[in-house]
Parts: structure tokens; C-alpha cells; sequence
């Protein structure tokens, strides 16, 4: 769907905590239009195909970069309420 001002995005091979999905769980999540245009360029640019994944690392790795710049945020800005962002919180709308 694209209303203009975001898309939803459909993540495959989701975390399945009941085990009832073979492969994972799918989820449908917002994206914002520039985010997809940043995507899509980044896709075109590097050349990748539909199965290749857009951030070769891993889900530490990740993590780590989120909690890094939660961190730097709350340095910068003085809210310690940054420390608290997560990857999880990547999903939320």
C-alpha cells in the first residue's frame, strides 16, 4: 500500500515464538516514502537481486549499531530515554 506518505513493507521469516509457522512469521510494517526511495537506490546501486539481503550482518551486529547511536542520542541531547530504544523498537509505527 502506498498512501503517499508510506508504504508497508511485508518482512518474510519473521521470529515465530509458537512455532506455528514454517519459516517464520510474517509481519506487515510502515515505511516511510524516502526510506523506500533510499532503499530502492541503494538495491539498484549495488546491483542486488530479490533474495539478497540489504544489510549483509548480522542481527548483533545490528543491535549493536542501534544501541550505539540510541546512546550517542542520549549523549547529544541529554535524555537518557534514548539508552531504552531497541531494534525492536524499529517495528513500531
Amino acid at each position: 500500500m502506498d498512501d503517499g506518505r508510506h508504504y508497508e513493507l511485508e518482512v518474510m521469516n519473521g521470529k515465530d515464538t509458537t512455532g506455528s509457522y514454517d519459516g517464520g512469521k510474517q509481519r506487515e510494517t510502515w515505511l516511510p516514502v524516502e526510506v523506500e526511495a533510499t532503499i530502492n537506490r541503494y538495491v539498484q546501486q549495488a546491483g542486488l537481486r530479490d533474495d539478497d539481503p540489504l544489510i549483509g550482518r548480522s542481527k548483533r551486529t545490528v543491535q549493536y549499531w542501534v544501541e550505539n547511536a540510541a546512546d550517542q542520542a542520549a549523549d547529544e541531547t541529554d535524555n537518557d530515554d534514548y539508552r531504552r530504544v531497541s531494534t525492536h523498537d524499529l517495528r513500531r509505527c
